[in-house]
């Protein structure tokens, strides 16, 4: 389990380190950052963020609304932000006065929730995976019962299962673009004129059908209202 704590005040990593390691049930790896803008420099795939929400680069809030593949709780010494705080990826809002027995317990039960996410076990040309589906970007047909699964740490080929049997395993939030790829809109960080998506941490656009353009804008734009 890795946990990334992003708060500007050094001390109060100190805290939570502290307050971290008295959780017994779970081996946890702990990196701390000083910034969101550090934070993104890492290439590690963090399990759950500890994240100040008065940072001074970006506002808390306004990152997790841009980032809804990431696990956060939000650490803050400002509890007036807790209606602005909620969202699809957000499992808890902590005072930094809260005292230690509430901490844990917090973090206790969001980490027993984490390790619920749904995963699916392929087998691919790197061996058998197990992939959560929050870190699957996309899902690109290449040829018959052949596919590219795109996800935050690299990408993995599999063969001998076809597209629609992969879709029907996962959630609602994997949807077609067009007949030969399988997109998770929570990645979707844009939509151009000429009907062409823009995924986090993809260089490349993807094309969307006519049939499919409407249905994955209001799911788009649906998040923000």
């Amino acid at each position: 389990m890795k946990i990334a704590i992003i708060d500007d005040q050094r001390e109060f990593h100190q805290v939570v380190k502290q307050r971290l390691s008295m959780l017994q049930n779970y081996k946890i790896n702990i990196h701390s950052f000083i910034s969101v803008t550090e934070f993104e420099k890492s290439k590690d795939v963090y399990n759950l963020l500890l994240l100040d929400i008065d940072m001074p680069d970006i506002n808390g809030v306004q990152y997790a609304q841009k980032h809804l593949e990431q696990n956060i709780v939000f650490v803050s010494n400002h509890g007036s932000y807790m209606k602005s705080a909620f969202g699809p990826n957000i499992y808890g809002f902590i005072e930094k006065s809260d005292s230690t027995n509430y901490f844990l317990q917090t973090i206790d039960r969001i980490l027993e929730n984490i390790l619920k996410q749904k995963f699916i076990e392929v087998k691919t040309d790197l061996g058998e995976r197990k992939l959560f589906e929050k870190d699957i970007i996309y899902i690109q047909y290449i040829s018959r019962k052949t596919m590219l699964i795109k996800v935050t740490n690299g990408e993995y080929v599999i063969k001998g299962m076809g597209l629609k049997d992969l879709q029907s395993k996962l959630d609602i939030n994997f949807i077609n673009s067009d007949r030969d790829l399988i997109i998770n809109i929570d990645y979707v960080i844009g939509i151009t004129n000429n009907n062409e998506i823009i995924l986090k941490n993809v260089a490349n656009k993807f094309h969307v059908s006519t049939r499919r353009i409407t249905e994955i804008k209001n799911k788009f734009y649906g998040r923000y209202k």
